[in-house]
């Protein structure tokens, strides 16, 4: 928490401060030395209670706070006061299990860059000068499926079926050439039996997705075309279940 009037808000310890949840950052490298470059992934959960909007928004806000925090360090370059040539920084993936729909806050904030300070999803809580001012960023990230549009659902229970997980990316550093796609709909219609998740053929509540990715910003090997292939996912289970897109 690097706001220290933030520390200092009563809803902050009451409501925030109280979950467990967790991010994780990982900083990448390549192993090639002539070809350097970084990569930084974030991984997190936020809290799963639909009621409590305000307090994934917050905590979405704290984990952006810390990878700014982050990437300064890991920037290569610093600009010189005066000069146009800016810092180069390394490209950036978000992702995991949002507990937040595709109309929330949590998914404005990444997709867009910004949510004004009268959002709804902060529910008249206060929480300094996010409720004051707004939460911006300049990662310039949007959503890997953004293309084609999020997933029919990412969650599928009896009681809910919904999309709570993404992969967010830097676009100015990252193409995105294929998607793991929807669970087959046939698998999923109704009078199929299949009510839920997980069941015989799947493990988890949850639904993996998948993006493979280009960095454009590696230098061009030799006979090669300037780009460096990266690749982000999580290991699909059920094999036959999904769709592999191709952007």
């Amino acid at each position: 928490m690097q706001r220290p009037e933030l520390r200092r808000t009563e809803d902050v310890f009451n409501r925030v401060m109280v979950k467990d949840n967790i991010g994780l950052i990982t900083v990448l490298e390549s192993k090639d030395h002539n070809n350097r470059f970084k990569l930084i992934i974030a991984n997190t959960h936020l809290h799963w209670d639909p009621s409590d909007s305000d307090v994934k928004l917050v905590q979405t806000a704290m984990l952006l706070e810390e990878l700014n925090r982050i990437i300064a360090l890991h920037s290569t370059t610093v600009p010189v006061p005066g000069s146009t040539k800016p810092a180069v920084t390394p490209p950036l993936i978000v992702c995991g299990d949002f507990n937040s729909l595709p109309n929330s806050g949590v998914h404005e904030l990444l997709n867009t860059g910004s949510v004004p300070r009268d959002h709804p999803d902060f529910k008249k809580y206060t929480y300094g000068a996010y409720t004051r001012e707004g939460i911006t960023h300049g990662f310039g990230l949007r959503s890997a499926y953004d293309g084609i549009g999020e997933l029919d659902f990412t969650n599928y229970t009896p009681a809910f079926r919904g999309v709570l997980d993404y992969i967010f990316c830097s676009r100015k550093d990252l193409v995105v050439t294929h998607l793991l796609g929807n669970v087959d709909r046939e698998y999923v219609k109704a009078g199929s039996g299949v009510i839920g998740f997980p069941n015989v053929h799947h493990p988890s509540d949850h639904v993996p997705i998948m993006a493979a990715m280009w960095y454009k910003g590696a230098a061009p090997a030799v006979g090669g075309n300037g780009n460096s292939m990266i690749g982000f996912g999580i290991e699909g289970k059920g094999k036959g279940i999904f769709d592999l897109i191709k952007k």
